[in-house]
């Protein structure tokens, strides 16, 4: 089990648990700071509010937890930008090469400066390049691969994954769901990030766009030095997020 998959279990596991626990949490302090006497409607109002509040924190945090957990890009690891040209990032590597080849760190250091150096060679490669930007580093164990066009079909079909066990997901939740409002929210949810996806992937390279392309520009104005593989990544992770979220706060404030 991978990384990424531990963190999206610890966080529907964390979603089951930590709400109604800081919920009680909050509404025991509550009735020790404000002691009165509530009505049955005003203590089910209060709860609803409380709970709304909880889920709402722990979804902020969970969003900021996933921004913040994304893997660095070969960019990031080199310290230039994604717009960075051929010569911008050879002096990079020479730089970083100096600072951490292994000869002067240690072995300790082998497995990074590798990995570093298998970025740097995909990036001076134009048409690796441009499959490592929207589908990530393992897009370049293609060895079949030539054109844009290969690993443009290699990397689709490996996304095929998650979108096959999303829909899946989707489809339980519409068949069990006592809530209808919840799986159309759900449904409008994932389309948006999936249409979100493919426009990173078929969109037009970050450093030719305008404020005005599309609103996915908000993601590269709050992490510039990230391309567009880290975004769907972060994206697939607010989806699980924002399901289960739906899935607690629904049948509370909408009982």
């Amino acid at each position: 089990m991978n990384n990424a998959t531990g963190k999206i279990i610890g966080s529907i596991v964390g979603w089951s648990l930590i709400p109604n626990f800081a919920t009680r949490l909050l509404l025991q302090a509550l009735d020790f700071v404000f002691p009165r006497p509530l009505s049955q409607q005003q203590r089910a109002r209060q709860f609803r509010m409380v709970y709304a509040f909880v889920v709402l924190s722990y979804l902020f945090y969970n969003f900021v937890d996933a921004m913040l957990s994304v893997p660095p890009s070969f960019y990031e690891r080199l310290g230039v930008t994604p717009e960075a040209d051929e010569n911008s990032i050879k002096l990079a590597f020479r730089a970083f090469a100096r600072r951490n080849h292994p000869d002067r760190v240690g072995a300790a250091g082998t497995a990074v400066f590798v990995a570093v150096r298998s970025g740097y060679d995909a990036l001076m490669n134009p048409t690796k390049r441009w499959a490592y930007d929207r589908f990530g580093p393992d897009v370049l164990d293609c060895i079949t691969c030539m054109t844009e066009g290969d690993f443009l079909y290699h990397g689709l079909i490996s996304s095929l994954g998650f979108h096959i066990a999303s829909s899946i997901t989707l489809l339980c939740f519409y068949a069990f769901s006592g809530h209808s409002k919840t799986t159309f929210w759900r449904c409008i949810i994932y389309t948006a990030l999936a249409a979100g996806e493919y426009a990173f992937i078929f969109g037009i390279k970050p450093s030719m766009r305008t404020p005005y392309d599309d609103p996915l520009n908000v993601f590269e104005y709050m992490v510039p030095t990230r391309v567009p593989f880290q975004h769907v990544k972060f994206l697939h992770h607010a989806f699980v997020f924002l399901s289960v979220a739906l899935s607690r706060v629904f049948p509370v404030l909408f009982p």
